[in-house]
């Protein structure tokens, strides 16, 4: 563009009436500039004063003014953005103000060109996305993709995908179709259930040609498609059998020695939480196996104890397979069926035999020859020993002296097992009574935890006391 512009000097002397041309490039309104490093241009026919043609000159774009560098050639000078020029941004060039020629001549444009870089057409745009705003979705979303964003044109994959953000903040993945006009972004990890997203892509998203975003776009989806919590829905004695777990009762009022328990829920589970989140108290050390999507099996470390009452617990931090905990504590109360382990029968000879062992019973004694007092009882057990427990019980079982006071302590001279029940041990060292004096021995077996166990781990409830009245 070409100004003529009239000017004058104080000089007494002399005026100087010759125009000031200004031409500038672009020449004319909406011109298209070939490049996005293309340079824009002023040229006086009179070279100006430079500071007052720098400040009297800018560029603009809808965004505000834009930052450049001058690079002046005599009585003129181009000027280059900082950044590439945005391509269909409507941009205007504009020179007014006053300014002063070398000469001495006022210079007075008036200039302001629209133009555009590589293509005067629309920006690109969002035509749609999906989700909707505020839709409701999955934390595991099928096919997988939790956001499509559907473009006028082919966009720049690696501009676009720089300027699209997601809070709070996940490891996605991006993909895109063949032509490049929709972007796909799908997790890498499930997203947490309940929550609100927010995405947002800014105008650093570009079209193929560099275009960028008309303006920027954002949204929202919240992942509580599935508001459901979980719950424990029944619990119930199970045993294995192959491959499978066999209900073997409808409740916990049915378990046994033997038996594990199964946790229902009412839907899927996600198995770490589900297998850390069930215990039973008190003190019952087990592990926990998912072998079905709502099934977690609790087996016990050992066999459940007699007439010990318990509690299965199932932690409220369980969560389904969408991240949804329970949110409160489930309890159970129940009492294995498991028998206590009994002595059948305690034996010192063919016609002294009793089963009470509660402390109260006498059983009379025949003792060997002289001199040494020798003894033997047989015990017959409700349930079979093992080596280890056998052991254990000879270990367990005692006979001490206890009236008179100064009997001497008898001693175990051997022991035999029968059969895996039934068991004979022989005590030397016992006392014949003495005129007007008869002597008691006092057989003791502890029970409850720390007593007899058999190869089932089946305990005797309380401790079985028998005294023994020496017959000579």
């Amino acid at each position: 563009m070409a100004t003529a512009l009239a000017s004058t000097t104080n000089s007494c002397e002399i005026i100087n009436l010759r125009p000031v041309v200004v031409i500038t490039e672009p020449a004319s309104a909406y011109e298209v500039l070939a490049s996005r490093d293309d340079r824009v241009s002023v040229l006086f026919s009179s070279e100006p004063e430079r500071l007052d043609a720098e400040r009297t000159f800018l560029v603009k774009s809808p965004s505000g003014i834009v930052e450049g560098d001058f690079c002046w050639n005599g009585p003129g000078f181009t000027w280059k953005p900082v950044a590439p020029w945005d391509p269909g941004v409507r941009y205007r060039l504009i020179l007014k103000g006053s300014m002063q020629s070398l000469d001495g001549r006022e210079i007075r444009p008036e200039i302001d060109l629209p133009f555009f870089v590589l293509r005067s057409v629309s920006q690109p745009s969002l035509v749609s996305c999906f989700p909707e705003q505020g839709s409701s979705i999955a934390v595991r979303p099928e096919p997988g993709t939790i956001l499509q964003l559907d473009f006028s044109e082919a966009m720049d994959a690696r501009e676009t995908e720089a300027a699209f953000s997601l809070k709070p903040a996940i490891d996605f993945d991006f993909s895109w179709n063949g032509n490049l006009t929709s972007l796909f972004i799908t997790p890498k990890n499930q997203l947490s259930a309940c929550s609100v997203y927010h995405w947002n892509i800014g105008t650093g998203a570009r079209a193929l040609d560099g275009t960028p975003l008309g303006r920027s776009e954002a949204g929202s989806f919240i992942t509580d498609l599935d508001s459901t919590p979980p719950k424990v829905e029944r619990v119930y004695p199970v045993v294995r059998s192959g491959d499978s777990w066999v209900d073997v009762a409808e409740d916990v009022s049915g378990v046994d020695s033997g038996h594990s328990l199964a946790v229902l829920f009412s839907e899927a589970v996600d198995p770490v939480s589900a297998t850390g989140g069930i215990r039973v108290e008190p003190g019952q050390a087990g592990s926990s196996d998912a072998v079905a999507p709502r099934l977690i099996v609790y087996t016990p470390e050992h066999d459940w104890s007699p007439g010990i009452p318990l509690t299965l617990v199932v932690s409220a931090d369980v969560k389904d397979s969408s991240g949804l905990a329970t949110g409160e504590e489930y309890r159970v109360r129940f009492t294995p069926l498991v028998p206590w382990l009994e002595i059948r029968s305690a034996s010192s000879g063919v016609d002294a035999t009793t089963s009470d062992l509660s402390g109260s019973t006498i059983l009379p004694a025949d003792l060997g020859n002289a001199p040494d007092g020798v003894c033997t009882l047989t015990l017959l057990f409700s349930a079979p020993f093992d080596a280890a427990s056998k052991t254990a019980a000879a270990e367990r079982i005692s006979l001490s002296s206890f009236f008179p006071a100064w009997l001497p302590a008898p001693a175990l001279r051997d022991l035999c097992w029968f059969s895996d029940d039934t068991v004979a041990m022989t005590w030397q060292g016992l006392l014949t009574n003495n005129a007007g004096t008869t002597n008691y021995y006092r057989l003791f077996i502890p029970g409850g935890q720390g007593g007899l166990q058999s190869a089932n781990q089946l305990l005797l409830k309380d401790d079985a006391v028998l005294y023994l009245e020496v017959h000579n």
